[in-house]
């Protein structure tokens, strides 16, 4: 009958559509295992630090340790993404250091999926008046998104710090000669400097 046949037709169209989402299931279970661990890939920090100059100034926002507590991770998983992918801009497509850093990249937006996306948005609008903008010397700045992903590694995603007092005045930080002490996980200078003009489009 019309109804027997049409009946078997929805069937075919719903068989035919489980091949499809198989692929697709098998294709987010790619992107959320591919790189694995957090610090899979860490043997590559090592390259990048020997590839870029010591004097290479990596611009970044984050929360200080001290400030962010427990949230640490939380708080700098994303600005610290953002960091990188404007490092990529500086580096041709075929260069070795762009694949690395697309790889770390890949890495933090994985850590990213485990997280309520709300609740992450609130927490760095409570921070907002924490979070530092400043110009990174390459080395200390590879050892402060090391951290960050042996941090994640570990599983501490803590949402539930509360911000201290929003500083009254805008922090200023003194150069190394000035003081024996300087920001934790990260080593800053006095006033953020630009990247040398010959740095802003390396070859590997």
């Amino acid at each position: 009958t019309r109804a027997s046949y049409l009946g078997f037709n929805k069937i075919s169209e719903q068989l035919l559509q489980v091949p499809f989402l198989l692929l697709s299931l098998l294709t987010n279970l790619t992107l959320c295992f591919e790189y694995g661990s957090p610090v899979t890939d860490l043997h590559r920090v090592a390259l990048l630090k020997q590839d870029l100059p010591s004097d290479y100034l990596v611009p970044i926002s984050y929360v200080p340790n001290e400030v962010a507590g427990t949230c640490w991770v939380v708080l700098n998983i994303y600005p610290l993404e953002q960091s990188l992918e404007r490092l990529t801009n500086n580096f041709g497509d075929k260069s070795t250091n762009r694949e690395s850093l697309l790889i770390f990249i890949e890495i933090l937006q994985t850590v990213w999926l485990k997280f309520d996306h709300m609740k992450v948005e609130i927490l760095m609008q409570y921070f907002d008046c924490h979070y530092q903008e400043q110009h990174i010397p390459s080395g200390p700045y590879f050892d402060y998104m090391e951290n960050l992903l042996r941090g994640a590694d570990r599983g501490l995603f803590d949402f539930s710090c509360e911000p201290p007092p929003c500083p009254s005045t805008r922090q200023t930080f003194t150069t190394p000669q000035e003081t024996s002490q300087s920001p934790p996980n990260l080593r800053t200078q006095q006033t953020p400097v630009q990247v040398p003009k010959a740095f802003t489009c390396l070859q590997h």
